[in-house]
C-alpha cells in the first residue's frame, strides 16, 4: 500500500496548499493520502489559530480525491511537530517501506 503523507500548519489551507497536494497525488498515485496539520511545527511559532479549528478547515482536502483522509495525529502528540516522529512513530508506521518519493511537501512511503 501506498501511501502519500501532506503535512503542514494549514494557518489556513489555501489554493497552494491545494494544488501541492492535486500534483502530488497525480504524480504518486497513492492508495491512501494523509493530510496531517502540524501541532506546533519547530520551525514556527504556535500558530494563533486553534488546531481544532485548523484540523477542521482541512476537511476541504478530501474533495481532490476519495483517497484523501484527514489526521489529527501531530495535534494530539502535542508539543513540537517532526515529520520523521509522525512517519516513523505514528499513524503512517504501518504503512512503512524501504523506497521513500518527495512530491512538493508531500512525502510517499
Amino acid at each position: 500500500m501506498k501511501t502519500l503523507l501532506y503535512g503542514g500548519t494549514f494557518d489556513p489551507p489555501h489554493n497552494g496548499h491545494m494544488n501541492n497536494l492535486r500534483a502530488a497525488l497525480a504524480l504518486v498515485r497513492p492508495d491512501r493520502a494523509i493530510v496531517m496539520p502540524a501541532g506546533t511545527p519547530p520551525h514556527k511559532h504556535a500558530s494563533a489559530t486553534p488546531a481544532a479549528l485548523r484540523f477542521a478547515m482541512c476537511q476541504c482536502f478530501k474533495s481532490l480525491s476519495p483517497v484523501v483522509e484527514v489526521s489529527d495525529w501531530e495535534i494530539q502528540q502535542g508539543g513540537r511537530s517532526y515529520t520523521v516522529h509522525t512517519r516513523w512513530n505514528g499513524c503512517a508506521a504501518k504503512t512503512r517501506t524501504a523506497r521513500c518519493t518527495s512530491a512538493s511537501a508531500a512525502t510517499c512511503c
